[in-house]
């Protein structure tokens, strides 16, 4: 088995194994199967609700990860909470969001302390670039869109 990190189109990360990254994909419902699910149980969609969802046919960047660390807390309700990643996990997973990973270098401990409502803004703006980032055009049944999509750097 190997271990895959999903980026969708709404900005949300899966991580997923699987023996290929066609499994890993089919298996966290990202193909045309899941949108054939939804058509024989006669629920209604659209692009959008899927991207909302995270769920059928989407664009989406995928990597294989080669190390995964993540601690868990056990909080007083008796579920577990993401506490963090270790560094290399967190690194390999930034590469799935390199307008945020880009701007967060920009800034020193530093300049955030001298900075911090120009940090919030430029990090929020990234966000918002990275929420978006995958977004197809306005015609979701082009599906030469749907898919894949090469990592790109930089703002859009």
């Amino acid at each position: 088995m190997k271990l895959f990190a999903i980026r969708v189109e709404n900005g949300e990360t899966v991580l997923i194994a699987g023996k290929d990254q066609q499994e890993a994909l089919k298996s966290s419902g990202l193909t045309v199967d899941a949108l054939e699910e939804l058509k024989e149980k006669g629920c209604p969609y659209d692009h959008a609700a899927l991207v909302d969802s995270g769920v059928g046919p989407q664009r989406y960047e995928v990597i294989e990860l080669n190390h995964l660390q993540i601690r868990l807390i056990l909080n007083e309700q008796g579920s577990l909470e993401l506490s963090e990643f270790d560094l290399q996990t967190t690194d390999d997973l930034c590469r799935l969001y390199p307008i945020l990973d880009e701007e967060e270098e920009r800034w020193t401990l530093e300049s955030i302390m001298e900075h911090r409502a120009q940090y919030e803004r430029s990090i929020q703006r990234a966000v918002s670039l990275e929420r978006t980032r995958l977004a197809i055009p306005a015609d979701p049944l082009d599906s030469a869109l749907l898919g894949p999509v090469e990592h790109k750097r930089g703002f859009a």
